[in-house]
């Protein structure tokens, strides 16, 4: 039985910090009539060294290099165009550091960093103990990696340097956001972004686009993942461990015990080993990779690739209509119908690799698969030249071995309802008292 010790990451207490922290402005004096800052009026405005109050300001800097401190309260701060050292201060910050090459140190409290909305200077991005965000605010790709301390962030070639910041906003492009060895949060924002949330309890979010999702390789503690819209996927292609991936959002997707909770994602990759991977109601491209895998299809019209291992496809109890199931490498690959009740009567060819595999109507494609079983239901099943295993399930079935050493089991508990044809080969067949047997050398 799995079980999950899932532990929202303390950032998920904060994500308000995106969006508001708590600001309320004083009364603009009137020499800073008609400046703002992020959509307030301006309390303070000036140039070289603007120090703040105790309480919550609102200052605009400007286009030299300034020094900014916005000392107590909950501050806007808006530099220029200079390279500007900026002091966020005690208090719940917003940033904006404008152009030029600047130096940010948010200091204590809950802050949050606007980058300028174009490729930049080489900026320094200092956070605080508290939880602090960055918010890059561009149409181009941006890259952003929080394990390292490299000046290697933002746009190619502006060598932005971040450190002590657990929440990372992309733009408009196709970004990339790696988060800490610690707790982050994450947000794609628009764009295909490619999100890794580390070695943390993190939370990670894909937002709008086609984003991909990757689980790092050592992680091992509980993540919260959202795919948001588009077509998402998640990879715990570097895994060397067996995982389990459920796309339906219960909490146990990870290595065993792990706990990770998945929602709003439709494709899956699994890892290096022996993975389930289970995907949902709507259409899923389900890929097991190395290993011996399991996969699960949902009622969606879902592609399935084993990849490498002896892998098992597990239909479900519904008509799903259209799947592509794919055995890919090795001779060992099987698939069952075995959920199906007596209502379907199936035909599966294993040689035949056309739309038309199970129910009449249902249209699936089976390519590189060895193995097959059926429902509830009266089914035909065809093996192919080479070895295969051939199993009817309840009702009256027909197995058709063709060729090789086949295994095919009719078994079901009932005589005298099943017919058995090995083919060509040594073959053995699991029977009934009763049933039809033709080209079988051994049975039991």
């Amino acid at each position: 039985m799995l079980t999950s010790r899932v532990t929202r990451p303390r950032q998920l207490l904060a994500v308000g910090v995106l969006s508001a922290v708590g600001f309320v402005a004083p009364a603009a004096p009137a020499g800073a009539a008609g400046e703002t800052c992020l959509g307030a009026p301006a309390t303070i405005v000036g140039s070289g060294t603007i120090n703040g109050t105790s309480g919550p300001d609102v200052i605009v800097g400007s286009a030299v290099a300034d020094t900014i401190d916005g000392g107590g309260g909950h501050d806007y701060i808006c530099a220029g165009a200079g390279n500007d050292h900026i002091l966020g201060g005690a208090g719940d910050d917003q940033v904006n550091d404008g152009a030029g090459a600047d130096v940010v140190d948010l200091g204590a409290g809950a802050d949050h960093l606007t980058t300028y909305s174009v490729k930049d200077q080489h900026d320094v991005f200092q956070g605080g103990p508290d939880l602090d965000s960055i918010h890059y605010d561009r149409t181009a790709t941006v890259k952003v990696n929080l394990r390292t301390t490299f000046a290697d962030d933002g746009e190619a070639g502006e060598a932005d340097k971040i450190s002590g910041i657990e929440v990372v906003s992309g733009g408009s492009g196709n970004d990339t956001l790696t988060g800490s060895d610690g707790p982050d949060l994450l947000f794609g924002g628009n764009g295909n972004d490619t999100l890794t949330g580390g070695l943390g309890s993190d939370f990670v979010n894909g937002q709008e686009g086609d984003d991909l999702l990757v689980e790092s390789v050592a992680d091992q503690v509980a993540d919260v993942i959202y795919g948001g819209n588009g077509t998402d996927e998640v990879s715990y292609a570097n895994r060397t461990v067996s995982i389990y991936i459920f796309l339906t959002g219960v909490p146990f997707s990870g290595e065993y015990d792990e706990g990770d909770v998945i929602h709003e994602v439709e494709n899956a990759r699994g890892g290096k080993k022996h993975d389930f991977i289970e995907g949902t109601a709507g259409g899923n491209i389900l890929i097991g990779g190395d290993g011996s895998d399991h996969i699960v299809d949902g009622l969606g019209s879902d592609r399935a690739d084993g990849g490498n291992g002896c892998d098992f496809f597990e239909q479900p109890a519904g008509v799903d209509f259209d799947d592509v199931l794919i055995g890919g490498a090795g001779a060992c690959d099987e698939i069952s119908y075995g959920a199906r009740s007596s209502s379907y009567h199936l035909n599966i060819n294993l040689a035949a690799p056309s739309s038309s595999q199970g129910w009449v109507f249902e249209g699936d494609l089976i390519e590189g698969v060895e193995g097959a079983y059926g429902g509830a239901g009266n089914d035909t099943i065809s093996g192919t030249r080479t070895a295969n295993r051939l199993g009817g399930g309840p009702g009256s079935d027909v197995l058709n071995g063709v060729g090789g050493a086949d295994e095919l089991y009719a078994n079901d508990g009932v005589g005298g309802n099943d017919t058995v044809n090995g083919g060509s080969g040594r073959d053995r067949a699991y029977i009934d008292g009763g049933d039809s047997i033709t080209n079988v050398e051994s049975t039991l």
